[in-house]
């Protein structure tokens, strides 16, 4: 599965870094992942980050959002992957 991660800004702290660099290599052992990190100026801007997902199926990762362990998290990307579309996180 092809999967689209849009970041607002990058991790500036280091054991976000290390976190991130770890979950990311984990996906990419997975699935097709291409990462587009938006300049923190456009954090508020859905226009932009629209057009950086273009057409692809979106998922919002919000701080107040419903939060998945990793099995729900594999579960549901595993069901966008049977439904052939496209993702973006």
């Amino acid at each position: 599965m092809r999967i689209h991660i849009i970041t607002v800004g990058q991790p500036k702290l280091a054991y976000a870094k290390v976190g991130w660099e770890e979950y990311l290599a984990r996906l990419k052992h997975y699935h097709d992942v291409r990462v587009t990190h938006i300049a923190d100026k456009w954090a508020y801007d859905a226009a932009h980050i629209r057009q950086a997902a273009g057409s692809a199926y979106m998922v919002a990762l919000v701080i107040d959002g419903r939060q998945y362990t990793s099995p729900e998290l594999a579960q549901f990307l595993e069901n966008r992957r049977l439904l052939h579309a496209k993702f973006v996180l």
